[in-house]
């Protein structure tokens, strides 16, 4: 059972054609005062995902695929297994993609100027182009995805969790409370399974 203010790490994995996957590490803590028994979890985290990437998938190279998620509960520091995407399947436009690594930013600010979180999305096509720098169709797809991913969630289930940015020192996930999308495009680097912001 994933019980009150326990800490659940999310890794959504996404694959570029075969020469890049492309991953991002959300967290969130359980708010339900009940808890969520774990065989919820998996629904409820899907759900969520896809809220925040259902708001980028039309502006995502077709050549994009969503692979799986991951859940840890680092709290009890328990695997909650590898799990499908629900619906998601693939990027939604068919122009000519952009570099890989190329990405959109969105910097989540939150109440300690330490503890800031980022989220490199993509892979975007040349159509999303502008000059060099996003357009403004997707900055608007990016600050969607961002409030998607960092508002308190409720789960159709009526499970509640609330996303934010994890402080490892003390366990904990602070709350944002704003989200900028970056004016320019950003390089995602390659990181490690499980560690990222």
């Amino acid at each position: 059972m994933a019980a009150l203010n326990d800490v659940l790490e999310v890794t959504a994995k996404l694959s570029a054609g075969t020469n890049a996957a492309i991953q991002n590490v959300f967290h969130l803590v359980v708010k339900d005062f009940g808890g969520v028994p774990d065989e919820n979890v998996p629904d409820d985290i899907g759900e969520y995902l896809e809220g925040i990437y259902d708001e980028l998938d039309g502006g995502l190279w077709t050549g994009v695929s969503f692979v799986e998620y991951t859940i840890k509960n680092l709290t009890t520091d328990t695997d909650l297994g590898t799990y499908p995407w629900p619906t998601l399947t693939g990027g939604g436009s068919g122009d000519a993609n952009l570099p890989y690594g190329v990405a959109g930013l969105v910097k989540a600010k939150t109440t300690n100027g330490k503890h800031q979180g980022r989220k490199f999305f993509g892979l975007f096509t040349e159509a999303s182009n502008d000059g060099g720098k996003p357009n403004a169709a997707v900055k608007v797809l990016l600050a969607a995805a961002g409030a998607a991913a960092y508002s308190s969630f409720t789960s159709i289930g009526a499970n509640d969790y609330q996303p934010g940015v994890l402080e490892r020192d003390v366990l904990g996930v602070r709350e944002v409370v704003s989200v900028v999308v970056g004016l320019e495009w950003a390089y995602q680097r390659r990181r490690k399974p499980g560690v990222g912001i």
